[in-house]
């Protein structure tokens, strides 16, 4: 389930990008705002916020950042930010001698 809901974000954060570079300069006014794009990724991903109160699993920081990203953009839930980030530093290899 949480990696369904992290593949619908990209999928449709790639969406979004690609409609704007394909949209004619003339028509930019009819496109959503960035605001009400991220607004529309916050609302649609509440399942993958929910996910994070137990161990992710299948979450890759991109996912973190990527959905910090959208509840900036939307200006909603800063609460949720500090979860996001404490999540991917637990993630971060810091021992000095692993390749990663």
């Amino acid at each position: 389930m949480v990696l369904n809901n992290c593949h619908k974000v990209r999928r449709i954060s790639c969406l979004c990008f690609l409609i704007l570079l394909a949209a004619p300069l003339g028509s930019l006014a009819a496109t959503p705002n960035l605001s009400e794009v991220a607004s529309n990724l916050v609302a649609h991903d509440e399942g993958f916020w929910r996910s994070l109160s137990q161990a992710p699993g299948s979450v890759t920081s991109r996912d973190l950042f990527a959905y910090a990203l959208a509840l900036c953009e939307a200006r909603q839930h800063p609460e949720r930010l500090d979860r996001l980030f404490e999540l991917a530093a637990q993630m971060q290899d810091r021992d000095p001698k692993s390749r990663t």
